[in-house]
């Protein structure tokens, strides 16, 4: 079952009207389901980023695969912050 088909059951197992007003709650979950939809794209884009920056100085200086290496454990890092960072900001939610 997709969001939409969910929160249309929501709302009609509420009694409520689609076009209506949404109560709050279903405020609330929509807003949550936005918050950890991002999780996996902020943590693939950092160690993404890392990757590419590794593999452009490791071609740029002839290192290979050293850069390459340490920028890519630099973007897991940066990824787990960015994991921890926004498990703060959930729990304020």
């Amino acid at each position: 079952m997709t969001v939409q088909k969910r929160l249309l059951y929501h709302c009609r197992a509420r009694g409520k009207a689609v076009k209506g007003k949404m109560d709050e709650e279903l405020k609330k979950t929509i807003r949550t389901l936005g918050f950890f939809s991002s999780i996996g794209i902020a943590m693939a884009l950092s160690i993404a980023l890392g990757v590419a920056v590794g593999y452009y100085l490791d071609n740029k200086f002839g290192t290979k695969p050293w850069l390459f290496f340490i920028f890519l454990f630099m973007g897991i890092i940066a990824a787990f912050r960015n994991l921890q960072i926004l498990y703060n900001k959930a729990k304020k939610l």
